[in-house]
C-alpha cells in the first residue's frame, strides 16, 4: 500500500490511498477512483502517480454501501429494474457490501427487495407509519435518506417517489434516476 500524503480527498480531507497490482487487497486500475476513507469518487492528479506504471486503488471490502430503491407503487418491470441497478452497482458489488434500504410499498420497493433476495444482499425496511396520516411518507422517506449513501428512483412521476429524489438531494446521496 502505497499512501499519497501530498493528496487529499476533496471531500473528506484524507490522504489517499494507492496499490500497486501486486497488493493482494481488492484493487482496481484508475485514472480516478474512489476516496478509501469517504467513498466519495476522486481524480487523481497525474503528476502525483509519476513513476509508477499502473495505478490502482485499494477500497474497503468491509465497507458497506447503503442504496435506497424507490419508485412508483404501479411499477412492476423488474427486468428494467435489474438491469439497471446491475449497471449502477456493478464497481460497488465487488468493492462494497451493499445493503438494499426499501420502504416496503408495492411496486418498486418490494421490487427492490426481490433484486436484493437474488443478489444475497441484505436489506433494511423501513416501513411507513400510517398512523401518522398523510405525513407518514416523507416521514418514511426522511428516515431512509438519513441512513443511505445512494438513492436509484425509477421515477415514473408520482409525487412520492419526487419526494423521495428531492430528500435524497438535500442530504447529499448519490442520486440515479431512471425514467418509466
Amino acid at each position: 500500500m502505497i499512501i499519497l500524503k501530498d493528496i487529499k480527498c476533496e471531500y473528506c480531507n484524507n490522504d489517499i490511498e494507492i496499490a500497486t497490482a501486486n497488493d493482494e487487497f481488492g484493487v482496481r486500475f484508475v485514472s480516478h477512483g474512489v476516496c478509501v476513507y469517504c467513498g466519495k469518487e476522486i481524480v487523481l492528479p497525474n503528476e502525483s502517480l509519476k513513476g509508477f506504471k499502473k495505478y490502482y486503488i485499494y477500497k474497503n471490502q468491509e465497507e458497506d454501501f447503503k442504496v435506497i430503491i424507490a419508485g412508483s407503487r404501479e411499477f412492476n418491470n423488474y427486468n428494467l429494474l435489474k438491469l439497471k441497478c446491475d449497471e449502477i452497482l456493478k464497481n460497488k458489488m465487488q468493492t462494497h457490501n451493499i445493503i438494499i434500504i426499501s420502504g416496503t410499498a408495492r411496486g418498486t420497493d418490494l421490487l427492490g427487495e426481490k433484486y436484493a433476495e437474488e443478489k444475497g444482499f441484505e436489506i433494511n425496511r423501513y416501513p411507513a407509519d400510517w398512523n401518522l396520516g398523510k405525513r407518514a411518507g416523507y416521514i418514511r422517506n426522511t428516515k431512509m435518506a438519513e441512513n443511505a449513501d445512494a438513492l436509484i428512483a425509477l421515477n415514473c412521476g408520482t409525487r412520492g417517489t419526487n419526494n423521495m429524489i428531492e430528500i435524497a438531494k438535500r442530504n447529499g446521496l448519490l442520486v440515479r434516476v431512471i425514467s418509466c
